[in-house]
């Protein structure tokens, strides 16, 4: 680091003593209208390279504008986008998905590569800036495609838009279970299905957090099935996992982690209800909230997974599992807690991790009982949590839990949309929600350092769809009736300040201490004693 860049270092670190992770003023903020109402926006996501750049996802169901780019919709069908921002808010490219389809995740591989994954439940075709548009067909039922029986993509875009590569990832309903005419999901036309969920790219790999309910055979993968039998009548039991793909050409999947009921038939649902991981070089976290008889597997290893469970139908104990998957070993943590949790409408959830500075960052909502802190019991009907767990032994340091009381479990609950995480300060961004209709009721954002968890000022209120952090910045997607939001921010720690000097944008003054200027943060400063001024505040610093 250079003289100028410790001296915009120095700057950061005098004024962040409040520990937020990005600055409330966005560098820029782009808005569209893509919907017809609040309710169709559908899932929206983004990421952010170290350059400022930032890609993200929406859902548009009538003819919109992006940029220079005309989506025309004439049916009402809701479709999703991909939108890529320069770092200073111009729309660079844009693409579509045709048909009935998801974009669950985002990421950016830090060479302009650009990653999607979701669900489709027909033919949609992947439209392309080159023109080299890519059809995918998904699975039927009786013939017909139906929204219930998913199938998965993952693809992957060039830095100007251009598409690379796709791959669809399908499950199949068991042969014996098919034959025996008895299962109940099938009735519905819904056999087998596939949700994905976040995806990050490191390393020459791209990662890929998968649901799946029935048998799935994807290249190195060959996940089996999972049913309850009742009397000779199946239903599905999910597994749940992070799948790896080659960049290049997101060739040679192969399974990571997966965590799933024990035995392939049970008599009793057993099944993990939430994961979120994380990326660190070629170490890979994942964590889960889960019940019953569990099994985790990771690299050959095979570990038992056991939480409590009330077969009389008074209550389960909702149990953690830690995994670590590095350098060809992999680690498992079980964390039990003996307490079940009665309540007819219980919420689990891990909305999302992190990794930083040899440190895992979890985010989510316990019920009852959290297993990573036994002795937080749900204020109302849920708690948002976040922790904070050693990367390397897998232990808990901390968790800090919110006091909201929302309101009974059968009609109200809270939820985490997004957390951003950088210099050890954690920002999460949750909601209370009826949940007859899915009504948000409150927008609850909260700042965490060391354990310690404050109502935050960031964002005035607003919902964070998603965030993403990376060199710096903090790219950020809202929803403001039928319209939508797209910003970017700055880190309020020490990189925030040094890629605001090196972009030489970042309203730092610099005086010598006679009062004269002296230069910029960005360069020109010789050796000596200095004052530093962004906006309202000032602090002396040494430059050698």
């Amino acid at each position: 680091m250079n003289r100028n860049l410790l001296l915009a270092a120095a700057f950061a670190a005098a004024t962040t003593a409040d520990a937020q992770v990005f600055r409330q003023q966005a560098e820029w903020s782009q808005t569209i209208e893509p919907v017809a109402a609040e309710a169709d926006h559908g899932s929206t996501h983004v990421a952010v390279d170290k350059d400022g750049n930032v890609y993200r996802t929406a859902v548009y169901n009538k003819a919109v504008a992006v940029g220079a780019v005309q989506f025309a919709n004439d049916d009402a069908m809701a479709s999703p986008m991909l939108v890529k921002y320069g770092s200073g808010g111009a729309v660079l490219w844009a693409v579509s998905i045709d048909g009935a389809a998801t974009i669950s995740s985002v990421a950016e591989d830090g060479q302009g590569n650009v990653y999607i994954a979701g669900t489709h439940a027909g033919e949609v075709t992947l439209n392309s800036t080159d023109s080299t548009a890519r059809k995918i067909t998904g699975l039927q039922s009786w013939g017909e495609y139906v929204n219930g029986k998913l199938a998965a993509y993952i693809a992957k875009y060039g830095k100007d838009g251009q598409l690379l590569a796709v791959r669809e990832i399908k499950a199949e309903e068991d042969a014996a279970v098919a034959a025996s005419d008895m299962h109940t999901d099938s009735w519905f036309g819904e056999p087998s299905k596939v949700a994905t969920g976040k995806v990050a790219a490191s390393g020459g790999k791209v990662y890929l957090a998968i649901t799946c309910k029935g048998d799935l055979k994807l290249d190195n993968v060959a996940w089996e099935g999972r049913y309850v039998n009742q009397e000779g009548m199946y239903t599905d039991e999910a597994t749940m996992g992070v799948l790896a793909f080659d960049a290049a050409d997101l060739s040679n999947a192969e399974a990571v982690v997966a965590v799933a009921a024990k035995d392939m038939e049970t008599t009793f649902q057993y099944q993990p209800e939430s994961m979120c991981f994380a990326v660190d070089g070629d170490a890979v976290y994942a964590a889960f909230f889960g019940y019953g008889t569990l099994a985790v597997e990771l690299s050959g290893l095979t570990q038992p997974a056991e939480f409590a469970y009330n077969t009389d139908g008074t209550g389960r104990a909702h149990g953690v599992v830690i995994a670590k998957v590095s350098g060809g070993t992999a680690t498992a943590k079980v964390v039990s807690v003996d307490k079940v949790d009665p309540s007819e409408a219980p919420n689990y959830s891990m909305a999302d991790m992190a990794v930083e500075g040899g440190k895992l960052y979890i985010a989510g909502t316990s019920a009852a009982t959290n297993a990573l802190k036994p002795d937080m019991a749900a204020v109302g009907s849920t708690n948002i949590f976040a922790a904070k767990i050693d990367a390397g032994s897998l232990d808990v340091e901390w968790v800090a839990g919110d006091a909201v009381d929302e309101g009974d479990a059968n009609h109200f609950s809270q939820g985490v949309k997004s957390m951003a995480v950088a210099d050890g300060a954690v920002f999460v961004s949750g909601y209370t929600v009826e949940t007859a209709d899915n009504t948000v009721e409150s927008v609850l954002n909260y700042d965490i350092k060391d354990g310690a968890l404050k109502t935050s000022a960031i964002g005035g209120g607003s919902l964070f769809e998603s965030l993403c952090v990376a060199g710096g910045f903090v790219a950020a997607a809202t929803h403001d009736g039928a319209k939508t939001a797209t910003a970017l921010y700055r880190q309020s720690g020490p990189a925030g300040i040094q890629s605001a000097a090196m972009g030489k944008a970042a309203g730092i003054a610099v005086y010598g201490m006679d009062g004269k200027a002296a230069g910029s943060a960005a360069g020109g400063l010789k050796p000596g004693v200095y004052v530093v001024k962004q906006g309202g505040k000032a602090v002396k610093a040494v430059v050698r």
